[in-house]
């Protein structure tokens, strides 16, 4: 059984009610997810159940600190979702940094009034994988910011994450803050459904579905080598990317051998389907076979955006591919090799 923890805060200022309250009122305390890539999985994955300890945070000193508090007595979680209210926005928001200060425009409940104070030495960003689990593919009504404010809901985040590192545990318990609009713009019942989908994919490792695109001339492939500000650098693969909400397979290689490369495709066709299971996620490549316009330039250096090389290869013996990228080498490499 997974335990997570998930936060609201009281009303404040001239708020009477405050939806990440209302929310989690109606947030029970076992919850039972499902895997949320089930349709892009190489396996079935059971429903999990979930604790919920609800905790609703005083908005002062004490409650900003209260999470880190704990954290720092030993208490451990599966995940940290922290849930407050942004009455500026009419979108859900998914905070990825904490903000290295506290500039208030209001007194907190306490009374306290801080203005332009450094919480710590830097601002602190939440986990690259949390983020992308929570992003990719979009849930409905939540949009990435990178501006938690400079109130109690940024200070709060900015202690927990902050507790976190110091606890050598931001790697191991996945922690977001996620902003609130009023009722005015998304109701309490759509913000309970979209904390739900945050909830399971926590739970659950992400699966990517990516386009890689298959170009060959004379028996050999190409393949292009990532650059120093990728990830993973260094490492062959086959020019492509992520697809996104609503794209087609062909619609997604065209367009990401555009932006990567400024090549144009002509045509497209599936060459087949490999999966790939890396500690953090799951890579479900699809191979497209390309046909580029006749007047590409591979020699257009100056215009690609994630390699610095690319190359021919009949073997690939002496380079290092991408996992799920190396297996379907090998399979194009037979299938040239048997025409």
């Amino acid at each position: 059984m997974g335990r997570i923890l998930v936060t609201g805060f009281e009303p404040f200022g001239n708020h009477n009610s405050n939806i990440s309250k209302d929310v989690l009122a109606k947030v029970p305390e076992m919850v039972t997810v499902f895997d949320p890539w089930s349709g892009l999985r190489n396996a079935t994955l059971q429903g999990q159940e979930i604790y919920v300890e609800k905790i609703i945070l005083t908005v002062d000193n004490d409650g900003s600190n209260a999470i880190a508090k704990r954290l720092d007595e030993g208490e451990i979680w599966d995940a940290i979702i922290h849930l407050g209210l942004c009455d500026s926005s009419d979108k859900i928001r998914l905070e990825t940094t904490a903000k290295n200060n506290l500039d208030m425009r209001i007194r907190d409940n306490s009374g306290r009034m801080v203005n332009d104070v450094r919480l710590g030495e830097h601002d602190i960003y939440a986990n690259d994988s949390v983020i992308q689990r929570l992003s990719y593919p979009p849930i409905k009504h939540i949009t990435k910011s990178n501006d938690a404010g400079s109130f109690i809901c940024n200070e709060t985040y900015y202690q927990t994450l902050s507790k976190l590192a110091v606890k050598g545990l931001k790697n191991q318990i996945p922690c977001c803050f996620i902003h609130l609009p009023s009722e005015q713009y998304i109701s309490v019942e759509e913000s309970l459904a979209s904390l739900y989908q945050v909830i399971s994919r926590l739970f659950f490792k992400p699966v990517i579905e990516v386009v890689g695109g298959l170009i060959t001339d004379n028996k050999k492939m190409l393949l292009a080598r990532r650059n120093g500000s990728s990830k993973m650098p260094g490492k062959w693969e086959f020019p492509g990317g992520k697809v996104e909400a609503n794209e087609s397979l062909e619609e997604a290689i065209t367009r990401e051998i555009k932006e990567e490369f400024n090549w144009d495709v002509v045509d497209s066709s599936n060459f087949g389907n490999w999966y790939f299971e890396y500690d953090e996620l799951c890579i479900d490549l699809q191979i497209m076979q390309l046909i580029l316009e006749p007047n590409n330039r591979y020699n257009n250096h100056e215009e690609w955006t994630s390699h610095d090389k690319i190359s021919w290869f009949d073997s690939i013996e002496d380079i290092e591919l991408l996992g799920a990228d190396k297996d379907a080498a090998l399979e194009v490499l037979r299938n040239l090799k048997s025409k």
